[in-house]
């Protein structure tokens, strides 16, 4: 598990910035009567120590926005706060040791273990990187945890017995028990023209879409983007065609440009239920609503018969693929990463931790680029750190930046003067709004609690901070053909299976860019290649290879046995004649083509039809019906779009659309617990290219899957499960290569396995797992078979040790109990081994697991 060390120190300073910039009462109140600065009111906090303690309430201190309050001998404290927040505050003893921790507000007046417990658990999950509006839910979800009491008790008998559990680390073991529980339920097995696009193909949160002639992109993701778009070449009336750029490097300058919106959250977030399983699992909560641009125009001048473009988009992304960028694409890169890290990571956190983020969210509309450039000067001064953020290594930016602004070889650093500046921008220019004083005493008071902070932090994944741009590629291109046609056809290819009876038949759309006059319609003239069985029928009495139809859509089908098939695409195309019948006669408007792959067999993804509850996670798999096409391979490179309805929960991303690379699992993640029953569908769209080639990639395939939400009985919890398949040495062992004579060299037997793997949790009662299906390598289909167990059971007990997959690399078996499906022993002598592993391996199952909760 990544650890989140980075952010910590981060987000501490800036909250000790806040809490150790002392002002007196009558300063608050001078600047309030005088209108300046945020506003401030007070609450009495009552201290309450665990009995058997030892310590005296009336020899500490409350410690918030800046200020120590004194707490008298009946443990009460008026504190500052700033009116309708939330503020994080530290009880401290007379020797300035931090003892205890809380938020405090008007609804919130009490320090104590059990906020304590949790303070700890808010940051320990990312709870903070969400809408400011979230926050108080958050604190309510986390007291409604069933095993926060467990935690909070558990905090108040080390206490008793270390009253430095804080500053010393004691409760860390506590603090990590709790966050394992997080993971039980995480089972891991225009004038007339054309323009053609592919509006499935999604690259990185990105899909260029098309109509009337228009294209317009659509950003699926929380950053920003730029694009670029160049013309590439023509092509004259006469067929010739005219090339401008036929590679985009260097300098070139792109004809047109524009910048990209962020996906934004949609306006009824707040109204969401706040859910901290959800929120570890997936990182997210919020479905964002996708932002798309303007439509844009592609010039197609009278004289051209045709243009090519393409299209760029540039923004923040961790990997790196296609072109190398041009320097105009280079320097909006580096623009938008340093937003991205002072925007969307370092201000959002910093504002929560000093009871800001409110203010920021609300009022950061129309001072983004204040915002941006009162901070972009500390950046640009640190060329280590300005590396690391142009690399998007924002966690190592972090790292590097953090002790330079807190503490500048001794000195206090530059991050209070930072705060001041970004104060001054959310305040309009109020250069008094926020004049704190730092003292020295208090400094050292933000050392102590940033130690606090911090190993609470690691002991948490970091995976949410960089989630939104693993799957991103920092520059997506597309190429864009613009022609004089004034008919289409939707898809442009499709792939259809003679085996798959779901996705026998294809839908294709002819679409006419005519305007029709009184008395006149559009006929259709349909005809298909039939090489490989291809029938098309308009649904409404017209089928065959060809005919005349009033209907725009057609259906395509394949009636041609597998047998006759080759594992290539086999490819038939599909075209229409568009004509205007009127008044005056039968006048052709234009034609269109497009492919149909018809393939022995398709793709499938698993599970499909299982049932799940919330807060469960499913790995959705993508599978070839022929076993031996798989993903990922030696001499293919493939690209899938995986989308959900996110009905019900997201992949584990926090997205509901996700573009990976040479993989066949995506993790979903369910966080809804509050509808009783529902579905969610997947579909998958899966493009291939030779492998490492230059080219573009293309259609192969789709799959579809549903699972179904059943959270009828608060008592039971549904999983759908997927087979592993490993490798483990049992004994070295002989074996005869040569009968005569007798020659034998030294091999190993080795178990071959076929399993699934269930983590243990803590409340069940029973277990029950039976197989949906299963097909193995041979293609042989069966299921029904059933195990069933309790928490105490040793028989189903997961001991793999040293256990690799089908290629010999290491893999860690997850989860406490192991139930075989396939199980066997075979000496890697064996002339049939390396047949027995291929068709093992190649085996698919899934199961369906109920847990039954005490």
């Amino acid at each position: 598990m990544k650890k989140l060390k980075t952010f910590t120190l981060f987000i501490f300073c800036a909250f000790f910035i806040n809490l150790s910039c002392k002002k007196d009462d009558d300063s608050f109140k001078e600047q309030e009567e005088q209108g300046e600065g945020p506003n401030r009111d007070e609450v009495e906090v009552k201290i309450n120590l665990p009995e058997g303690s030892g310590l005296n309430v009336g020899d500490t201190y409350l410690y918030t926005l800046g200020t120590n309050a004194d707490v008298d001998a009946q443990g009460k404290v008026l504190a500052p706060i700033f009116d309708g927040s939330t503020e994080l505050a530290f009880l401290f003893n007379s020797k300035n040791e931090p003892l205890l921790a809380g938020f405090i507000s008007k609804d919130k007046k009490e320090i104590s273990i059990n906020t304590t417990a949790e303070v700890l658990l808010y940051y320990a999950v990312p709870a903070y990187i969400q809408s400011s509006e979230l926050k108080d839910g958050y604190l309510s979800e986390i007291n409604t945890l069933s095993s926060f009491s467990l935690f909070s008790e558990g905090l108040k008998n080390l206490f008793k017995t270390d009253n430095l559990m804080l500053q010393k680390g004691s409760y860390k073991s506590l603090l990590q028990a709790q966050l394992d529980l997080f993971s039980e339920t995480d089972m891991s097995s225009k004038t007339s023209k054309n323009i053609s696009v592919d509006s499935r193909d999604e690259r990185s949160g990105l899909i260029l879409g098309e109509n009337d002639a228009k294209i317009h992109i659509s950003n699926k993701y929380k950053r920003a983007a730029h694009t670029f778009i160049y013309k590439k070449s023509t092509t004259n009336l006469n067929g010739q065609e005219n090339v401008i750029n036929a590679a985009i490097t260097g300098d070139d300058k792109a004809n047109f440009e524009f910048a990209l919106k962020a996906a934004t959250r949609p306006p009824n977030a707040q109204d969401r239920k706040v859910d901290i399983h959800g929120l570890v699992l997936a990182c997210n909560v919020i479905k964002f609503d996708q932002s798309t641009s303007e439509p844009f125009d592609l010039e197609l001048f009278d004289n051209e018969s045709a243009a090519k473009y393409e299209v760029a988009v540039i923004g923040a992304g961790k990997l790196r693929k296609n072109r190398e960028m041009t320097t105009t694409e280079r320097q909006k890169f580096e623009e938008l990463s340093k937003k991205v890290f002072i925007m969307d990571y370092l201000l959002p956190i910093t504002l929560d931790i000093i009871g800001r983020k409110s203010e920021f969210d609300n009022n950061k509309e129309g001072k983004e680029e204040a915002l941006y450039s009162a901070v972009l000067p500390y950046l640009e001064k640190n060329s280590t750190v300005k590396s690391l953020v142009l690399e998007n290594e924002f966690q190592a930016a972090i790292e590097a930046f953090l002790p330079v602004l807190y503490d500048n070889g001794g000195s206090f650093g530059e991050i209070f003067k930072l705060m001041q500046d970004v104060y001054a921008v959310l305040s309009n220019g109020d250069p008094n709004a926020y004049d704190f004083i730092v003292t020295d005493a208090q400094k050292a008071n933000s050392t102590k609690v940033l130690k606090i902070i911090e190993e609470t932090m690691k002991l948490v994944s970091y995976q949410c901070f960089d989630a939104q741009l693993e799957d991103v590629s920092n520059i997506e291109t597309w190429e864009v053909i613009v022609d004089q046609g004034k008919v289409k056809l939707t898809p442009q290819t499709a792939v259809v299976s003679v085996l798959a009876t779901a996705e026998k038949t294809q839908e294709i759309e002819a679409t006419v860019q005519i305007k029709l006059e009184t008395g006149e319609s559009i006929e259709y003239e349909w005809k298909t290649t039939t090489k490989f069985g291809g029938v098309i029928n308009d649904l409404n009495g017209k089928s065959g290879s060809t005919f005349t139809s009033s209907f725009s859509k057609v259906y395509f089908l394949s009636n041609i046995g597998a047998s006759q098939l080759s594992d290539g695409d086999n490819i038939e195309e599909v075209s229409v004649t568009a004509f205007v019948n009127g008044p005056n006669g039968r006048t052709e408007v234009g034609k269109a083509t497009m492919q149909v792959f018809v393939k022995k067999s398709n793709f499938i993804m698993t599970p499909n039809n299982s049932k799940i509850s919330g807060n469960t996670t499913t790995n959705m798999q993508i599978q070839h019906l022929n076993a031996n096409i798989t993903i990922p391979d030696a001499n293919t490179d493939y690209k899938i779009v995986w989308t959900t309805t996110g009905n019900h929960g997201q992949f584990e991303s926090g997205k509901t659309s996700v573009t990976t690379y040479n993989t066949d699992k995506l993790k979903y993640v369910c966080t809804d617990t509050d509808t009783k029953t529902g579905t969610e569908q997947f579909t998958a769209v899966i493009y291939a290219k030779s492998k490492n080639s230059a080219g573009d990639y293309k259609l192969a395939g789709e799959a579809g899957a549903i699972l179904n939400l059943d959270n009828t009985d608060p008592k039971k919890m549904y999983f759908s499960l997927n087979d592993i398949f490993y490798i483990e040495k049992l004994v070295d062992e002989e074996c005869i290569v040569s009968s005569n004579p007798i020659v034998t060299i030294m091999g190993a037997r080795n178990y071959l396995f076929n399993s699934f793997f269930v983590t243990k949790i803590a409340n069940a009662k029973s277990y029950t797992l039976t197989v949906a299906s299963v097909k193995d390598g041979d293609g042989y289909e069966y299921g029904g078979r059933s195990w069933s167990w309790n928490n105490n059971s040793t028989q189903y007990a997961n001991d793999g040790v040293g256990t690799t997959d089908q290629n010999g690399d290491p893999i860690t078996l997850v989860g406490d109990f192991e139930l075989y499906i396939y199980g066997g022993a075979v000496n890697t002598c064996a002339n049939f081994y390396g047949e027995y592993v291929t068709r093992l391996a190649a085996t698919q199952a899934t199961g369906q697991l109920t847990v039954i909760l005490e």
